[in-house]
């Protein structure tokens, strides 16, 4: 082994070092010089800089295991032991990407630097001491999720119209979502229209009487379709009087979502998506992949962190909220939608998410732009007129008929679709496929819970006690 002064002096080639970010560095700024281990002259970086860079990057990116001195136990409580630790040579050369000789040299010059003479005189192991562990640490989520709770903390109560501080932390979560790699063929975007996956949603409305049923059927395109905005209520995805529509993969889901209660009525329809949307798929993200990014590339850490908050955020933006605190718990999903919908790159025309009403069930949203369903035009003079008969046989006991009465010369219709904001003609996203529309009559309603019990106990009061 060579001596402290000597290892101060040796230079490390790229030909010794294979991680390639760290490679790279040395290559672009390094200057040329004959290599101390392979002879070869080539860009360099000296062993005492690299024990530096190393040393920086086990700060960010490692945990020594082989002695929790805090007396607390508090590293076995975070997961990690000693048991699934490295010894610090081999951790610096897998690293690195540099030989066990090497190693052990950057580890002599850093234990040197690590050593205290109260250290010494104890007997105590320090950092990079010959026997000591490391092991990788879990990405953490940790300053994300405190950025976040700030900014809903602040949406909901202070800042709620103009909130900059909220604008970068959706760019920094969302920004260029469809580049992370996700396991298992999924994609966190894709897209849906004809020939894809997703091709048709289910909408459902509740009718609690008869006579609106009935009147609602002779325009069904705009009665199941997205509302106009004088009536968009709020919802998970929107504010009040921004329309947007909501659906579901089955029929089944559609009624669920609108919670129906018994007795009531619900018309149900399918829509065709006409042509191709794209949207973030919620469902996806706890498949993102971390990866083993390097520990020499300065934005790792933050990559790594932003993956593991995704994969959590999911569960933040389904989970059930109380109808008496939609109003506040809903912004911060309608600020998520309105920052993808209008400023996110990529810009998505909607979501899929894990529907909250049925188990292995998916929703979809699609947003303002991407919500207009076609409203075929009828002839002017065209009277219409719905009513429910009863009859025998084999099938239903009854059936609800729609008659559309043409007139004989009708003038020409105009055509097109139009916004139901600014009356301008619009592409419209869906078409509802009118041989798919049903309505359920709701005689039960089924429910999923857990128990907790409760335990009522009768004990004496001591006299002493006040």
């Amino acid at each position: 082994m060579s001596s402290l002064k000597e290892l101060f002096e040796k230079k490390i080639c790229t030909s010794c070092i294979d991680e390639p970010v760290l490679k790279s560095q040395v290559r672009t700024t390094g200057m040329k010089a004959c290599c101390s281990y392979c002879g070869k002259t080539r860009q360099h970086i000296s062993a005492v800089d690299l024990a530096e860079v190393i040393d920086a990057a086990f700060k960010e990116h490692y945990v020594r295991v082989d002695d929790d001195d805090d007396g607390f136990g508090l590293l076995s409580q975070f997961g990690f032991s000693s048991d699934e630790g490295i010894p610090v040579v081999d951790a610096i050369s897998d690293a690195a990407g540099i030989s066990v000789p090497i190693a052990l040299e950057i580890q002599s010059i850093l234990q040197a630097r690590h050593q205290s003479r109260s250290a010494y005189e104890m007997r105590e192991r320090t950092d990079y001491d010959a026997e000591s562990q490391y092991q990788r640490m879990r990405p953490s989520d940790a300053g994300m999720r405190e950025d976040w709770d700030a900014f809903e903390l602040e949406l909901k109560h202070r800042a709620r119209f103009f909130n900059r501080r909220g604008a970068d932390l959706l760019a920094s979560v969302f920004g260029h979502i469809d580049r992370l790699p996700v396991r298992k063929k999924q994609k966190l975007v894709v897209t849906a229209g004809p020939g894809c996956r997703v091709e048709r949603l289910f909408r459902a409305r509740v009718f609690q009487s008869e006579s609106s049923l009935l009147e609602a059927l002779k325009n069904p395109e705009q009665q199941l379709g997205s509302p106009p905005p004088k009536i968009a209520a709020t919802g998970r995805m929107n504010a009040r009087g921004i329309s947007v529509f909501y659906g579901a993969d089955s029929c089944e889901g559609a009624i669920a979502e609108v919670r129906p209660p018994v007795g009531s009525k619900v018309a149900v329809g399918a829509f065709d998506i006409i042509h191709h949307v794209t949207l973030l798929d919620l469902t996806a993200l706890p498949f993102v992949q971390h990866g083993r990014d390097s520990i020499f590339d300065p934005g790792t850490k933050k990559r790594m962190e932003r993956i593991v908050f995704l994969q959590s955020l999911g569960e933040r933006m389904t989970k059930p909220v109380m109808p008496d605190d939609q109003d506040i718990e809903y912004l911060v999903t309608q600020a998520i939608a309105d920052f993808l919908s209008n400023e996110n790159t990529p810009r998505l025309d909607g979501i899929i998410f894990e529907s909250v009403q049925t188990p292995n069930s998916r929703n979809v949203v699609l947003f303002n732009h991407s919500s207009a369903a076609e409203n075929p035009v009828r002839p002017e003079g065209t009277e219409v007129v719905s009513f429910r008969f009863s009859h025998h046989g084999d099938g239903p006991e009854s059936s609800i008929l729609v008659f559309e009465n043409v007139p004989t010369h009708p003038p020409e219709p105009r055509a097109g679709w139009h916004n139901w904001t600014t009356k301008t003609p619009v592409d419209p996203t869906l078409r509802l496929d009118r041989e798919t529309i049903t309505v359920h009559n709701i005689k039960g309603v089924t429910y999923f819970a857990d128990t907790t019990a409760v335990l009522i106990q009768r004990r004496i009061k001591d006299e002493d006690e006040f």
